[in-house]
């Protein structure tokens, strides 16, 4: 029988496209470690990209030896107070006064969290988001989440050349370990962090 994680890799390759003209810049790429400055864990989140019938979907496959995890969240419950994979996306120009970006979170037990940052001259607000398509599957030494984002729900300009984001990991208790694709090492994890977003779809070729 096909394992968990090898199955959702397959679906993942079968349903990878091209959007028109642009090509995921990093398609399958390993997180790096933001904080603390070491951990005992050996690259343990691979995230992998596409666009689909104009959504993004996202795969994060992490090898960790424990979950870190709450079977039931109360209200004062958050997914990023436990392992969690995220997304963090913008279409908008960030170096002016205004611009927003979104951020979405699944825990390896299917828990979820969407909300909407608005930057207006430095200061942020946020709004919760409708629940986007989630899928989570766990096993005795790693655990999978791929998210499926509606690119329109972003904003009226669906332009991949624009689309800019981040992906992050959350592991583990004590110690607790950050990850990131573009984020750089921190004193203290901080995960928002837009000017360190980068372009997610090369579409010069």
């Amino acid at each position: 029988m096909m394992k968990p994680l090898v199955l959702l890799f397959a679906l993942f390759i079968s349903t990878q496209v091209r959007a028109e003209e642009c090509v995921p810049a990093t398609a399958d790429q390993t997180l790096s470690l933001v904080n603390p400055e070491h951990s005992s864990l050996q690259a343990p989140v691979r995230v992998l990209y596409s666009v689909d019938q104009g959504d993004l979907v996202v795969t994060f496959l992490v090898s960790a030896p424990v979950l870190h995890k709450k079977e039931v969240f109360t209200e004062k419950d958050y997914p990023f107070q436990f392992d969690v994979t995220e997304v963090f996306l913008t279409f908008d120009d960030m170096t002016q006064k205004r611009f927003s970006y979104f951020e979405y979170e699944v825990t390896p037990l299917g828990q979820t969290y969407q909300v909407r940052i608005d930057v207006v001259d430095g200061k942020r607000t946020s709004e919760s988001l409708p629940k986007i398509a989630t899928t989570a599957q766990t096993s005795p030494t790693s655990w999978a989440t791929r998210l499926r984002i509606p690119l329109a729900s972003l904003g009226t300009a669906v332009d991949l050349s624009h689309l800019k984001g981040n992906f992050y990991a959350i592991l583990g208790k004590n110690p607790r370990t950050h990850w990131s694709t573009f984020l750089p090492p921190q004193k203290k994890p901080n995960f928002h962090k837009p000017e360190f977003f980068k372009n997610l779809f090369d579409c010069t070729k």
